[in-house]
């Protein structure tokens, strides 16, 4: 498939001296999910011609989490010792549909607790987006060395394990805190297309809190946890950490932490 990359504004430069990072905005129209996005791009300093080592894409960019993430990676001078693109994706309107538009698989029953919707599950849509467009613009400006990483938290923390069932090595390492795999009777593990080995080496790093049982992140944690043990895949590294708080709470306290997992693999 192909797609075409649209850019339709270009709206805001900041420059943070502190940490000598810097972080532009730009809105980018997606053919594939025919919608468009707030695009950060948080850069830190480069080596003169050189490239960089590592892309690391975050999604819910302008939601808490995301802006957690991107304060961490602006503020904090000991990960100088590499140099990173930070691109965080941020919806654009009401970020409750729009989530669940983008994050969820096609409904394949009714009566779950997100209710079927015929604006939900174009996951594929989003996907295709990353890998045919926003991928390529960042990879056309930032030259990298081809290492990318993909962040999610909640219904973003389930799209990184969808981008790692897909088997297409789209990206090298999964950070998945909080998923919400329960969805759709955690249709999730149906998908899964990874028979005894992945695409190229990957790496999963599985978060939680240890209040999230009322929500059954913890339930789909644990079930994710055995099922990786259980398959032993030959060429995919995994990490899991259960954090002290809820759904939102340790994503605050923890996320330099986070950050610290996601540089140092």
């Amino acid at each position: 498939m192909k797609g075409t990359l649209i850019i339709v504004v270009n709206f805001l430069f900041i420059g943070f001296t502190r940490a000598q990072h810097v972080t532009s905005v730009q809105r980018i129209y997606s053919t594939f999910v025919k919608d468009s996005f707030e695009i950060y791009i948080t850069t830190t300093p480069d080596r003169g011609s050189g490239k960089y080592d590592e892309v690391i894409y975050y999604l819910d960019a302008n939601l808490r989490s995301g802006k957690l993430f991107r304060q961490a990676a602006e503020d904090d001078r000991i990960f100088f010792k590499k140099a990173f693109v930070y691109v965080g994706i941020g919806h654009i309107g009401n970020f409750h549909q729009l989530r669940r538009r983008d994050f969820i698989l096609p409904f394949i029953r009714n009566g779950d607790t997100i209710p079927k919707s015929t604006d939900y599950g174009q996951i594929e849509h989003f996907y295709q987006f990353l890998r045919f467009e926003l991928i390529p613009f960042i990879d056309s400006r930032y030259p990298s060395v081809g290492r990318r990483s993909i962040l999610g938290h909640s219904l973003g923390g389930l799209f990184a394990v969808y981008c790692l069932f897909r088997n297409e090595g789209l990206f090298n390492e999964h950070f998945a805190l909080s998923p919400a795999l329960w969805i759709d009777d955690y249709r999730i593990f149906s998908f899964n297309k990874i028979s005894d080995t992945l695409a190229k080496h990957s790496y999963l790093f599985l978060a939680a809190g240890s209040k999230e049982k009322h929500n059954q992140i913890l339930a789909g944690f644990h079930r994710l946890e055995k099922f990786i043990d259980q398959k032993k895949y030959r060429n995919l590294g995994f990490d899991w950490h259960i954090y002290h708080g809820s759904h939102n709470s340790y994503i605050k306290k923890d996320m330099q932490r986070i950050l610290y997992e996601v540089l140092h693999r």
